[in-house]
């Protein structure tokens, strides 16, 4: 069941507090797998993925200082970024780097 929050804070939220159970409904097997899903679902609530076509790439290089709550707030925050400068809207995510601890993702 898809539900939809009011705020971009409530999303954060919604996931967080569930990520585990949010994996598993998902297919998620992984942690990466969980990071791509919650950016493509951030992207399901701005506008309609299916209206979306995937001409273009792009790559993504996040760094954050932290723990893992603070480097998935830096990821949403950097795909938020690049939708509100560019219009650019992800219907796939692809993590091809993804370190915890040295708190790095990169993605396409």
């Amino acid at each position: 069941m898809t539900q939809y929050c009011l705020h971009f804070c409530e999303i954060l939220d919604h996931f967080y507090g569930s990520l585990n159970d949010f994996c598993e409904s998902k297919g998620a097997k992984e942690l990466k797998e969980a990071f791509e899903l919650v950016g493509i679902c951030m992207f399901g609530y701005m506008t309609d993925l299916d209206t979306i076509s995937t001409e273009e790439e792009h790559e993504f290089v996040i760094e954050s200082e932290g723990d893992l709550d603070q480097l998935l707030f830096a990821f949403l925050d950097e795909l938020l970024f690049h939708f509100s400068t560019e219009l650019l809207v992800c219907k796939e995510i692809q993590i091809t780097e993804f370190d915890v601890k040295a708190g790095k993702i990169i993605c396409f």
